[in-house]
């Protein structure tokens, strides 16, 4: 038996490699993890780490929520975030802070997830923030279909600015558009929604708490 685990464009590199080389594989879609099964794999990590530190490192129901929801169910995502405010931790119990800083500082959680799977699409291939403002609510909508209309209303640029960045978008396959309907257009992945909304929503965070401090 052989077997492939990788994201959704992992079928498409198999018929680039060769047409047929897909009827080999019985694809089977991974739906991301359940509120209950992410805290599990956050513990069961913090229950081995203590067998091999002889010390036990807390998390509060708060803070586990917390990286249950940044996450979305994506395990190398819980996985990331996890270890990331780990690392951060220096007192044996994962706060807040832990969490926010070590996503949001250099080359943390968001840095490494960021280089990982989503800088191509991300950086790489845009130069303009406002073709990022244009992926935000995309984002808010996961990988489901949205309208130009929708778009226009959530993104906080001008209209023409929106048609130049879906363009762009749907050029350089960042966001794809529906066939056999004008005007609507989503994400490649669950994912990469959910990286975005993690990023924004610990960005947010952060500064919020930087204003607070300054």
């Amino acid at each position: 038996m052989f077997g492939l685990a990788g994201l959704p464009s992992v079928v498409n590199k198999l018929k680039a490699s060769h047409e047929s080389s897909p009827r080999l594989f019985e694809i089977l879609a991974l739906e991301p993890l359940l509120h209950d099964e992410r805290s599990r794999v956050v513990k069961s990590g913090l229950n081995i780490a203590r067998e091999k530190n002889g010390y036990e490192t807390a998390i509060t129901k708060d803070v586990l929520d917390l990286i249950c929801e940044l996450s979305e169910g994506y395990p190398h995502f819980i996985q990331q975030f996890a270890y990331s405010a780990f690392a951060e931790d220096t007192d044996n119990t994962i706060d807040v802070n832990d969490v926010k800083m070590s996503a949001y500082k250099e080359n943390g959680a968001l840095a490494q997830l960021g280089v990982k799977y989503f800088n191509e699409m991300y950086h790489t291939k845009i130069a303009s923030d406002d073709y990022r403002k244009v992926l935000n609510p995309m984002a808010t909508h996961s990988d489901n279909w949205v309208s130009r209309k929708e778009i226009i209303a959530e993104a906080g640029v001008t209209e023409t600015n929106v048609a130049n960045a879906l363009i762009a978008l749907r050029d350089r396959k960042i966001i794809m558009t529906e066939d056999g309907r004008r005007g609507y257009y989503r994400l490649p992945t669950k994912s990469f929604a959910a990286w975005i909304n993690a990023f924004r929503s610990v960005k947010a965070s952060f500064e919020s708490q930087t204003d607070t401090l300054f």
